[in-house]
């Protein structure tokens, strides 16, 4: 990981920082910060603050900020004098996966007490990098423990890049982790109520030690962890804050970098608590303590790899655009009842034979071009035919073929990908999947994005299903443009960048069988 764009740890203003700089003043809120590696530190208040201070003095927050190829982690702490120890720790894993730990003892009545918590960090570090499995590496670190009398909070995130998921483990955590969700548009709580681990729940039949459902990030999502002691978690003898006085704030600030969020979030811990009676003069129950980890995607390349044109044709209702590569060949036929088919070969190895092309479409058009032959709407049949005339299926063949009267889309593929269906906004479509085909019926402004060989396991048409099984999920450049295809009304630009998208995610040297077909708005 490495260094991100510093920012106050006191206001969140972005900071401007010279070369092996050790000191920096914040050009908002004139705090003079101490910096070191990637480290910033304020002090414990700002200049001419002290009349207007609470009774319990805020301490100095530190504030460190890492990127890895697919996260932002920021982190601002505040050790609390004399709070009892808690383990709050990132953890870098292999695969560019990363995970979040959380520990800390209390006793029976929740209040936090003293014990060692190394051992059961290591525990738990080891298992996420062998196995992956957050409850797994709970019920390790419980074994771990000593002493039966005390009871374990352990939180676990775990982070994988490749699917963009996150898989949570939490007990006695409350709630302490945040997803900020750009889709939701709004903050949402993982919590999941499972109580404090103790150590006889080793032996119980229940499982006391399965995940949370995974969550499925996209780009500019966040996740938030906030310690005990920012939620006064174990906090029996006294009114909490709680985490509602922070809620406005992450509902406001979605998408935003994580450093914002993170400081934003501590200022209105504090903020509430100097406004409360109850706790303005008391010590925090535990370290102050903020994570904020935002998905991020792939960098996006400035063009699709390899050669190759793309094409368009049109019907009254459509538009298909078709990125010819070298070596395949295509041909766009008008049918009868306001219908046209398109017949796309390319090869696997080696070149198509010169007159591969019309054989193809003479069998394609057999079937499909007939008024009074009852599999005239069915391109599975045309292709199959087609793949018979050519004598082997050493090639990839798409058989796409347009209805104008009812914007039906139907389709054949053949070593390609089946297409992903693209909606206009919040409008809806109707589709159905075969062995090797499908069709859809599409709204206006509705596009079938054909992904021709890209690596996706499955076949599905649903964006959301695709993104489950591509590189990056939702947090993948494909997701991002597919869901904004929308705003690029030409066909043409419109596949260029979902290609791009797709080669930014794939790190591919070519993108063969790529086709989009938009539904045209009257």
């Amino acid at each position: 990981m490495r260094l991100q764009a510093p920012h106050c740890p006191h206001c969140g203003a972005t900071l401007s920082v010279a070369p092996s700089a050790s000191t920096v003043t914040c050009g908002y809120c004139r705090l003079n910060l101490s910096i070191e590696r990637d480290r910033i530190t304020s002090p414990r208040a700002r200049p001419g603050e002290e009349a207007a201070e609470p009774a319990f003095e805020q301490p100095e927050a530190t504030l460190s900020s890492r990127e890895s190829p697919r996260f932002e982690l920021s982190v601002l702490e505040q050790p609390i004098a004399g709070a009892p120890a808690q383990l709050w720790r990132g953890v870098d894993l292999s695969g560019d996966r990363f995970a979040f730990i959380e520990l800390r003892l209390i006793d029976a009545e929740r209040h936090p007490v003293a014990g060692e918590l190394e051992a059961l960090f290591e525990a738990a570090r080891d298992s996420l990098q062998d196995d992956g499995d957050p409850g797994l590496a709970a019920n390790l670190a419980l074994e771990a423990m000593k002493g039966s009398a005390v009871r374990l909070e352990i939180g676990i995130l775990l982070f994988d890049p490749r699917p963009m998921t996150l898989t949570a483990y939490q007990a006695g955590c409350g709630d302490a982790t945040w997803w900020l969700s750009q889709e939701e548009g709004r903050a949402l709580t993982l919590n999941r109520g499972r109580g404090a681990l103790e150590r006889k729940n080793l032996r119980e039949a229940r499982d006391h030690f399965s995940n949370d459902p995974p969550v499925r990030l996209a780009t500019g999502d966040s996740v938030l962890w906030l310690s005990a002691g920012v939620l006064g978690r174990g906090d029996t003898t006294r009114y909490p804050i709680g985490v509602g006085p922070l809620l406005p704030v992450l509902n406001e600030n979605l998408g935003e970098d994580p450093l914002r969020v993170v400081t934003l979030a501590k200022n209105a811990a504090w903020k509430a608590r100097e406004a409360s009676s109850w706790q303005r003069a008391l010590r925090p129950i535990g370290d102050f303590s903020l994570a904020a980890i935002r998905a991020i995607p792939p960098v996006l390349v400035e063009a699709i790899p390899g050669a190759g044109q793309v094409e368009l044709h049109r019907t009254g209702r459509f538009e298909l655009a078709v990125r010819r590569t070298p070596g395949d060949a295509a041909a766009f036929h008008p049918l009868h009842g306001e219908r046209a088919v398109l017949v796309w070969l390319a090869p696997r190895t080696g070149r198509l034979a010169g007159d591969a092309l019309e054989r193809a479409s003479r069998a394609v058009l057999a079937v499909l071009d007939k008024p009074d032959h009852g599999d005239n709407e069915n391109p599975r049949r045309a292709g199959r035919e087609a793949l018979a005339a050519l004598g082997g299926d050493d090639l990839d063949l798409a058989v796409i073929q347009l209805f104008d009267p009812h914007a039906k889309v139907a389709f054949f593929t053949h070593g390609w990908r089946a297409p992903i269906e693209l909606l206009d906004r919040a409008k809806r479509s109707s589709s159905r999947t075969f062995d090797q085909g499908g069709e859809a019926w599409l709204a206006d402004g509705g596009r079938l994005f054909f992904p021709g060989a890209l690596d996706a396991a499955g076949t599905v048409t649903a964006l959301d299903g695709f993104a489950e099984r591509w590189n990056g999920g939702k947090a993948s450049r494909l997701y991002e443009a597919a869901r904004a295809h929308w705003k690029t009304k030409s066909s043409e630009r419109a596949l260029e960048k979902l290609g791009r998208a797709a080669a930014s995610d794939a790190k591919v040297s070519a993108l063969p069988g790529l086709a989009l077909v938009t539904v045209l708005e009257p």
